[in-house]
């Protein structure tokens, strides 16, 4: 990083220019990026407080001791002992002494005190215990306090709040971890409040807040709480409650905003204290993650909330019946970790994720008891064995990966369904899919127990893209023809594949075949776009046939010792062919390789039978041809 310059100017900047900038991060104060505008701006400017944000930015300790040395008394005036200026992650931050609260006005400097009304120092950090016996904080506290928006406090006590209520410009107050509040009561004042902050303090029992016109209000990791009162708050649109394991009463009235709300891990949250949600009828978020006395029977006070969109029920350890509806907006419900038996979704007309992951209880799940999912991803569900999605007409994905459990899986009539995930899905050993006319990407790789019947079904399927059938070693016969969306086949490590066709699969650009022991013949017919091909470890493969395949143009064919044959028409674009342990290749190979006029490259490696004068042929033949041995 260059030295950092020594006289750029502070600039007297437009206040209808720099207010916008100060203003956006005050409204996102956990967001850097509106700290990085305001550093862009500053620069092009030419404005010296550009490098001080940046040093805060990249946590540059020596870079900013060294820019308060050069620049600190000039922007602020001299500052009393312990008072400074912070910049954490970017964002400008005066720190003052409680003790200083009582100082006569004159202890704040004229620089400072006009910074702070420019709003460049709008946070404010009060550091330790104030010494004043006034509750009114007299003197610089005044100064101070009726400038800034945002006040961070760990230290306050319940008497220094008095002097915090009526301050005309604070907008945002942060009392985390402070241990001396036992109850938090207020009606009324707090004139510009919008953000409170209360989590983590250890002894906070009991807060009750109303006619205040707060936007959030945190109190999670409160560990000592048991009581809420929140009453006309008609702008609180935020509430959190998480990690409260003492929380018993929540009493919410006028709260015509609140749309988030959280409770994870609230352990004493029961199935009626859900009641108290009621008043709370914009509600769109609500996660009750780890509350671990829920049981399910609660649940049906949530239809009051008709504009609810995400549920979050996850590591509910009681949960066992699932069964909500009159929620037509809900669009995410999460269950993982549960331990929910039966599920009863079918009432839910606007479901679209569902997180059933570690479910070890759930062992069977219908289109019958599901809404019209586009998608479902099922992740560790252990115990499930059967699943039948058949009717689900709006489903786009399903994903059932690693689920070695499953033994069935019945798939009709989704015309949606795009992509289809059954990889390593090592008991499945019954597969129905039929009317998926959409389907365009489909995975059973590792389906080790899938039997050969199942594989007929792939001839219904005439959108599809992608396929990957690696490892699934019951496959023994495969025909692909006139495939004309294929673009992708995997076939590495089916054990038991014998027979292989492909034809009239245009857009075929990649094919994967690898350890196939079983595999005799390769017959591959064009026209198609495959660039280039690989087969390796095809111990019985004899025969290689490539007929229209104009834009190969690398060919690989290696550890296939029974090789005796291979026929190329078509491949006019083939400039590169490896042949390495081949041991059966005869001589007729490489003659076969005289007819490609653009071949650049060959190379023999382990081919025994291959002889000095068919090499030495190719050479005459194609000149231009590097042969390597």
């Amino acid at each position: 990083m260059p030295e950092l310059p020594t006289d750029l100017p502070l600039l007297s900047l437009a206040e209808r220019d720099l207010r916008p900038l100060l203003l956006a991060i005050q409204e996102c104060l956990d967001d850097d990026l509106p700290r990085r505008a305001l550093a862009d701006w500053l620069e092009e400017h030419g404005d010296a407080r550009a490098d001080l944000i940046r040093a805060g930015l990249g946590g540059d300790l020596k870079r900013l001791s060294r820019w308060w040395e050069v620049y600190g008394e000039r922007w602020c005036g001299a500052m009393p002992a312990g008072a400074r200026v912070e910049v954490p992650n970017g964002l400008l931050t005066l720190v003052w002494p409680a003790g200083l609260f009582s100082a006569p006005p004159e202890a704040v400097p004229d620089a400072l005190r006009a910074a702070v009304e420019q709003g460049w120092l709008f946070r404010l950090v009060i550091d330790g215990r104030s010494s004043s016996a006034s509750p009114g904080l007299p003197g610089a506290g005044d100064v101070l306090l009726d400038r800034v928006t945002v006040v961070r406090w760990q230290r306050a006590t319940p008497g220094d709040l008095h002097g915090l209520r009526d301050r005309p410009r604070l907008f945002a107050l942060d009392l985390s971890e402070c241990a001396a509040l036992t109850s938090f009561a207020e009606r009324g004042g707090w004139p510009a409040l919008e953000r409170l902050d209360l989590r983590g303090c250890p002894a906070l029992r009991q807060v009750a807040l109303e006619g205040l016109a707060l936007r959030s209000l945190r109190l999670a990791w409160c560990p000592a709480l048991t009581s809420v009162i929140l009453a006309d708050l008609p702008e609180l649109t935020g509430l959190g409650l998480g990690m409260c394991a003492e929380l018993r009463s929540l009493a919410l009235r006028g709260v015509p905003k609140l749309r988030d709300v959280s409770l994870r891990r609230c352990s004493r949250v029961t199935d009626t204290f859900l009641t108290s949600l009621y008043p709370a009828e914009a509600l769109e978020s609500l996660d009750l993650a780890g509350c671990g006395s829920l049981d399910g029977s609660g649940l049906r006070y949530l239809a009051e909330m008709k504009r609810l969109r995400h549920l979050d029920l996850s590591e509910c350890g009681d949960l066992a019946d699932v069964a909500l509806a009159g929620l037509p907006a809900l669009q995410s419900l999460a269950l993982g970790g549960s331990s929910v038996e039966r599920l009863d979704l079918s009432e839910l007309p606007a479901l679209e994720k569902l997180d059933v992951a570690r479910c070890l209880h759930l062992t069977s799940v219908a289109a019958r008891d599901l809404p019209l999912l586009p998608s479902l991803a099922v992740g560790d569900l252990r115990g499930l064995s059967r699943l039948d999605l058949s009717g689900l007409a709006e489903m786009r994905s399903l994903t059932l990966s690693g689920r070695r459990s499953l033994r069935e899986v019945a798939l009709s009539g989704l015309p949606a369904l795009r992509r289809l995930d059954l990889s390593e899905c090592g008991g499945l050993d019954r597969l129905t899919l039929e009317g998926l006319d959409g389907l365009q990407k489909l995975s059973l790789r590792g389906c080790a127990a899938l039997p050969a019947s199942a594989f007929a079904q792939l001839g219904a399927l005439p959108g599809l893209r992608e396929l990957d059938l690696g490892g699934c070693r019951r496959l023994a016969a495969l025909s692909l023809v006139g495939r004309a969306a294929l673009v992708r086949v995997q076939l590495d490590g089916c054990s038991g594949l014998r027979s292989l066709e492909l034809a009239g699969v245009p857009a075929l650009r990649e094919l994967e075949m690898r350890t196939c022991p079983l595999l005799t013949e390769v017959d591959l017919r064009g026209p198609c776009e495959l660039p280039s091909l690989a087969l390796s470890g095809l111990a019985r493969l004899h025969t290689v046939r490539l007929h229209g395949l104009a834009k190969l143009s690398d060919l690989a064919l290696s550890r296939c010792p029974a090789l005796t044959a291979l026929e190329l028409d078509g491949t006019p674009g083939l400039r590169r062919v490896r042949l390495t342990e081949c041991a059966s290749l005869p001589d007729g190979v490489i003659r076969a390789l005289e007819g490609q006029a653009n071949l650049r490259e060959l190379v023999l490696s382990g081919s025994k039978r291959v002889s000095r004068a068919a090499i030495q042929s190719l050479k005459d033949r194609l000149p231009r041809c590097v042969v390597r041995t």
